[in-house]
């Protein structure tokens, strides 16, 4: 049973050509029937969907902000920065978990602020 990356709902892969293994949504986040642009755009915007919502849960970390998700940022206290998080989200949501750790959450105020203050 596979876990999808979007829902976390298990399924499974029944016939031959559904992705097998190397699935990574399920048949309801991602049906098939796509080309491979319209896969890869749809699983983009699943990721991103879901960026938006935990950025929402968790609020700036100075002010708790928390109605936009598109105005919460993602900033990089240490200078040790590998890649962005909304680039890294391109890739993977493990790989976006992975840059995030690295981060504190603020809102484009606070973030501009301290950015200012460095």
């Amino acid at each position: 049973m596979l876990k999808c990356e979007h829902c976390e709902r298990g399924f499974t892969v029944n016939k031959k050509g559904s992705g097998g293994t190397n699935r990574a949504l399920c048949f309801t986040c991602l049906p098939e029937g796509h080309t491979s642009p319209e896969r890869t755009e749809i699983r983009r915007a699943l990721l991103v969907k879901r960026a938006r919502a935990e950025k929402l849960t968790l609020g700036c970390s100075y002010c708790g902000y928390s109605k936009c998700g598109s105005a919460l940022e993602w900033h990089h206290p240490n200078d040790d920065k590998l890649v962005s998080p909304s680039n890294a989200i391109q890739s993977s949501w493990a790989r976006y978990k992975a840059e995030t750790s690295k981060c504190i959450l603020l809102c484009a105020n606070c973030h501009r602020e301290e950015h200012e203050r460095n």
